[in-house]
């Protein structure tokens, strides 16, 4: 058998806008060898199906090189699970190199990290996992980048490692009956989860808070529609994301909304707004639905990387000249609401071209991620002309509980 070790990574480094990564000496081991039907031994029931995503990888590769071949893996994993450790990521370059192993180092590393950046969806974890090291990655027109960084050793790092047991989100939530997530895969199927009792009254509490402390603040509570046309879809990103995205409805022309930024943005589509009816101070509640394509995140249990959240947005249509002040204006809101970390960007490449700048804040349940962003977007719709409107500016106040 051929052994195949991978790193553990995490892609929180810096401030916390997922570009920076770095490899640490913990690893998955997996044994491999070819066999006439796939057997993964030493694995979680709940992943030992098709659908894993070491196996998943190891096709990957395999239809790269046009073979169709089966694995005989044996998993021996230190990489803990729902941890911020790349364990997906892990699982996915160890399919990648198996593949690679077993077929005469058929694969380079460069085509390892591109099948590998796919497959979870971003390159941060994937690239110190494939090249070692510290490395800075993006995504740019459906390719990946990444480039070694040299390590200084005057740097300083801090790790905080609790001397208890951290609970899981879910193992919070169970204990006061709050969440059902077994009957929401026979209703659904995975990424979907019954909130129940007190714990589904804490998550309509924040919702209420979040549209609250907007609608306190001057901003018009708004109720968006929760399908948009193609046509407004395009207008808010690209096709690629569309596609990685969005739900259609058959034989419609109608797209379930992964966020209701998208509608509201689409409220204004070819109108012409006097700037003396200017600023439009928006925020709007919708639920939202999202495919979630790519690895990332796929172990996670709970209400994460699900199919359909909520959340409160913040909207202001201003003239052009005004948008930065909005920015920051929006940019305070979100940190009198709620506290966390952040990070102010610009933006392109994988954010996009209708996004000029863009802010990331986060706050931080037990291995889960509650986030708020803030984006300035130039509206690309039609019908702007002379001296109207050309910026908008939306700020996801909540996610899920």
């Amino acid at each position: 058998m051929i052994t195949i070790k991978t790193p553990a990574t995490s892609a929180n480094v810096g401030p916390g806008f997922d570009c920076f990564g770095l490899a640490f000496n913990l690893y998955n081991t997996f044994e491999v060898e070819l066999s006439d039907q796939n057997i993964l031994e030493n694995v979680e029931e709940r992943f030992n199906n098709p659908d894993n995503i070491f196996l998943k990888a190891y096709h990957l590769g395999c239809e790269a090189i046009g073979i169709h071949d089966h694995i005989h893996a044996i998993f021996h994993t230190e990489i803990s699970v729902s941890r911020g450790l790349g364990s997906s990521a892990s699982l996915i370059c160890g399919g990648l190199f198996a593949c690679s192993a077993l077929h005469n180092n058929a694969l380079s590393k460069d085509q390892i990290f591109q099948f590998a950046s796919q497959l979870e969806g971003h390159p941060d974890n994937a690239a110190p996992c494939i090249y070692g090291g510290f490395t800075a990655s993006l995504a740019f027109d459906h390719h990946f980048f990444t480039q070694h960084l040299t390590l200084n050793n005057t740097w300083k790092y801090t790790l905080f490692v609790p001397d208890f047991e951290v609970p899981y989100h879910t193992d919070i939530m169970e204990r006061f009956d709050g969440i059902d997530l077994d009957s929401a895969r026979k209703v659904a199927g995975n990424g979907f989860y019954y909130l129940m009792g007190d714990i589904a009254r804490l998550h309509s509490a924040v919702i209420s808070y979040a549209r609250d402390f907007m609608i306190d603040r001057g901003f018009t509570y708004c109720v968006p529609p929760f399908m948009i046309r193609s046509n407004v879809v395009t207008g808010v990103m690209s096709f690629a994301e569309m596609d990685a995205m969005m739900y259609k409805i058959e034989g419609e022309d109608l797209y379930l909304i992964g966020t209701s930024e998208h509608s509201m943005i689409g409220k204004f589509i070819d109108t012409v707004l006097p700037s003396d009816t200017l600023p439009r101070t928006l925020t709007s509640y919708s639920p939202c639905f999202r495919k979630e394509k790519g690895a990332h995140g796929i172990e996670e249990r709970g209400v994460y990387r699900i199919h359909q959240f909520e959340k409160q947005e913040m909207i202001v249509v201003c003239e052009p000249e005004d948008s930065k002040m909005w920015f920051d204006k929006l940019w305070k809101k979100r940190f009198n609401g709620f506290s966390g970390r952040a990070v102010d960007a610009a933006c392109g490449g994988a954010s996009g071209n209708i996004c000029s700048r863009r802010g990331h804040a986060s706050n931080f349940l037990p291995c889960i991620c509650v986030g708020i962003m803030t984006h300035v977007h130039r509206l690309s719709f039609g019908g702007f002309g002379g001296n109207c409107l050309s910026f908008c500016l939306p700020a996801a106040a909540l996610s899920p509980v």
